[in-house]
């Protein structure tokens, strides 16, 4: 178990320095396709390991069994989430860390010659959700007990969709984690709820999709309504 932990956070802060790496050394790069670009890499990289269907088991099942545990109805990994969000909260909205991730989101160049040290930072954030992403894999594994090369296909989506509907602007520099959490406790009982009805999976993704597209297209449509109003 302990072997597996420590795995699924190394090679998922590996990842996050690749991103970070790329990113920085070619700052024109847009992020969110690079990033996708380096999840096929990765998926390529684990079926060429597991074989075409291949499937990991894990040996030792005890202390996932611990992780996936229940306090009522309620999962202990719900627990670890809110515990890790309000740190991370406080980390953003209170220290002087997070003041500069929000100037760098903001606005690189003006960050930059504020004296932040822009790339060390972004490779800083880059890396940290990489180790993020191999403990969101451990919480996979409590549930399932093991994994293919298929596993957390379509949770991009989510994870996009969750911070659109927080509020968090896709180029940086505004949201927080309050508006993230609750949007993402918002779409997981989408998920749960659309899942007991029976809905199947693509379905699903695909109401994920029109709402994401509604979501960024209601601010639009809500200036050219003013705009009409005001002539």
């Amino acid at each position: 178990f302990i072997l597996v932990v420590i795995t699924a956070l190394l090679v998922g802060t590996v990842c996050g320095f690749i991103n970070g790496f790329i990113l920085t050394r070619f700052q024109e790069l847009p992020p969110m396709i690079v990033t996708l670009a380096t999840q096929i890499i990765f998926r390529g990289i684990a079926e060429i390991v597991l074989g075409s269907g291949g499937s990991v088991q894990a040996s030792d099942v005890n202390g996932f069994i611990a992780i996936g545990g229940k306090v009522g109805p309620v999962p202990y990994i719900l627990f670890l989430v809110l515990i890790l969000t309000i740190i991370c909260a406080v980390i953003l909205g209170k220290g002087t860390f997070g003041r500069r991730v929000y100037a760098i989101g903001t606005n690189r160049l003006t960050a930059y010659y504020s004296g932040i040290h822009v790339q060390k930072i972004r490779l800083l954030i880059y890396t940290a959700m990489g180790t993020f992403s191999g403990l969101c894999a451990l919480f996979l594994l409590s549930t399932s007990y093991g994994a293919n090369t298929t596993t957390g296909n379509g949770y991009e989506m989510d994870a996009i969709a969750m911070a659109v509907f927080g509020g968090i602007l896709s180029t940086g520099g505004k949201g927080n984690l309050a508006g993230g959490a609750i949007s993402a406790f918002i779409i997981v009982c989408l998920r749960v709820g659309l899942g007991q009805k029976n809905i199947h999976p693509q379905v699903i993704l695909l109401i994920l999709g029109v709402l994401l597209i509604g979501a960024v297209a209601l601010p639009n449509i809500v200036k050219q309504v003013k705009r009409s109003v005001k002539k």
